[in-house]
């Protein structure tokens, strides 16, 4: 049985709502990483990522039978969001401000190694990307992170950022042609640099 296929994930998860702590358990593997990975992006401490991570799972745990969950992960992303945004407004007092912060701190890890780059080539290419993804807008990087990273829908991932849906495919729409430019430029200028 393949555990990451989507008719099994149902299936736990329907079986987690109904108090199956073994599809508890399974559930909570399966999407604990990809929230620890989402949750620190931002520029928060680990270990309050991984706390708000398991507060959710036992808030969803405990008022399961109330619940209405049509798909446990964009709920899963949600919640973490909405945590972490309450905890940056409580540190600067101001949800503006807040807002403001995951505008503008969001970044986007990578590993340049899982491009078949060699290490002594790896720093500066890692450089320049870096540089490339830079040029994006903070939202953009979040989306980008959501949505190809995490394989979550448009729909979903703009529910997590709270913005319409119109507004997420501009956003990737034009974060992809500042990406391709950029990006030419990177891999002609890199395997130039290779011949020099």
């Amino acid at each position: 049985m393949d555990i990451n296929s989507t008719g099994n994930i149902d299936l736990l998860v329907k079986n987690f709502l109904k108090g199956d702590r073994k599809a508890f358990e399974k559930v909570y593997k399966l999407y604990h990483p990809l929230l620890y990975n989402y949750g620190c992006q931002f520029r928060i401490d680990s270990s309050v990522v991984d706390d708000f991570i398991q507060d959710i799972f036992i808030d969803i745990w405990n008022s399961r039978e109330r619940l209405n969950i049509k798909q446990l992960k964009p709920y899963l992303f949600k919640c973490l969001r909405n945590k972490l945004t309450k905890q940056l407004a409580k540190e600067v007092k101001e949800k503006d401000k807040a807002e403001k912060y995951w505008r503008e701190e969001f970044e986007i890890s990578y590993d340049p190694a899982s491009l078949g780059i060699d290490t002594e080539n790896k720093t500066e290419l890692e450089k320049k990307l870096a540089a490339c993804i830079e040029e994006l807008s903070p939202r953009q990087r979040e989306l980008i992170f959501l949505i190809f990273y995490n394989d979550m829908s448009y729909i979903d991932a703009a529910d997590v950022l709270k913005i319409k849906i119109k507004t997420a495919y501009n956003q990737i729409h034009n974060s992809i042609s500042t990406l391709r430019k950029s990006l030419l430029f990177v891999y002609l200028g890199f395997g130039l640099f290779q011949y020099l």
